[in-house]
């Protein structure tokens, strides 16, 4: 389950989690209620490999993504 934290990127909301890829949802607003929607999990087109850190960071000035991540082989 991605509940660490959440975070956009390039007009995406992702909820992230440590153990896991990003799992991209979709939040529908209305004045009255909003919608959540799976979509599913994003390697951003294969760039991923393994899972990465729930708290990623924008570079402000080329908006490229950075993120930590490990792969443990057992």
């Amino acid at each position: 389950m991605a509940n660490t934290a959440f975070m956009q990127h390039e007009k995406k909301t992702y909820a992230m989690h440590e153990q896991d890829f990003p799992f991209h949802i979709k939040i529908d607003r209305t004045k009255r209620d909003f919608d959540i929607k799976s979509i599913g999990h994003d390697n951003f087109d294969g760039q991923l490999k393994h899972n990465v850190s729930a708290h990623p960071r924008s570079d402000r000035r080329s908006g490229d993504l950075m993120a930590f991540g490990y792969k443990i082989d057992l």
